[in-house]
């Protein structure tokens, strides 16, 4: 299962699929994860990267804070449950 995780990452891209892979160490969940920082991922959107526009349209949002650029984009595109934001 693909997961995107966009944080405040400072790792090389390649460098934040290890972290994100040590962090699902407990879990073994089957996970292959991308992390992205916000600006890459806002980029990614305005340019309509194919992966990061079917991430949007038909994947599902675990978490999103209400304070950032990336929650007022993608709330005029999806729907967001207030539930899972802060």
């Amino acid at each position: 299962m693909d997961i995107l995780v966009v944080a405040d990452f400072r790792e090389p891209f390649l460098d934040r699929i290890k972290v994100l892979l040590d962090l699902n160490d407990r879990t073994r969940l089957p996970l292959e994860p991308v992390g992205y920082t916000a600006e890459e991922f806002m980029e990614m959107l305005e340019r309509k990267n194919s992966f990061i526009l079917e991430a949007v349209e038909k994947g599902k949002i675990l978490y999103v804070s209400e304070r950032t650029q990336i929650y007022r984009v993608l709330k005029n595109s999806t729907h967001i449950d207030g539930r899972l934001t802060t």
